[in-house]
């Protein structure tokens, strides 16, 4: 299977001063100087993400993440390319699959959130590859957990035959009570150190 890759060209490069509480970076005469970050906290999916001594940076009202540490932490690999400056990052081969069993793999997925309300809808839409001409009639199953335990379960019946496919499944609404005081990147924020999800393919 083809790698999935995220490439970033790096125009800028990163020089921390850790003793000063700024950092500078600088290509040519040009110079900036940024605050070190160090009471910023990364999550994923509302989980933190350990970055050990790389410290993110703030210039302009925007964070800067050290992206190698970040990725890292996430399960990617990083490689530089000096010759033309580029930073490429992917996962590595393993890790394909997301989810797989004989003959069929989910490739990828994606999910959305309805917040407005008291009770939460999620959606996920999944990629579904199969790879071989199946004598039974697999189940797609999606699972929403909250503090790891599950509170929803829905399925879809895949297909039997070889190709590529999308298939969307949605959770029944279910009350979060995250309080409407709150702006929505904070809601979203507090919905994901409760909430999560999961895919399973029996």
């Amino acid at each position: 299977m083809k790698k999935k890759a995220i490439v970033v060209f790096f125009t800028v490069l990163i020089l921390s001063v850790a003793f000063s509480g700024v950092a500078g970076y600088a290509i040519g005469k040009n110079e900036v100087i940024a605050t070190l970050a160090q009471h910023i906290k990364i999550t994923n999916d509302g989980r933190e993400i350990d970055i050990g001594k790389d410290v993110p940076l703030t210039y302009n009202n925007r964070t800067y993440l050290p992206v190698r540490a970040v990725s890292e932490a996430l399960g990617y690999e990083i490689e530089w390319f000096s010759s033309s400056n580029t930073v490429n990052v992917s996962m590595p081969e393993e890790a394909y699959p997301v989810v797989s069993m004989d003959g069929i793999e989910i490739i990828d997925s994606s999910t959305s959130l309805d917040l407005m309300s008291s009770t939460a809808i999620q959606r996920v839409n999944v990629i579904v590859n199969q790879t071989k001409e199946l004598d039974f009639e697999p189940t797609l199953i999606f699972e929403v957990l909250k503090n790891g335990v599950v509170i929803d379960s829905q399925t879809a019946q895949l297909e039997q035959t070889l190709g590529r496919s999308i298939v969307e499944l949605k959770s029944r609404q279910f009350s979060h009570q995250l309080g409407s005081s709150l702006t929505s990147d904070e809601r979203l924020q507090k919905y994901h150190e409760q909430f999560s999800y999961r895919l399973k393919i029996k």
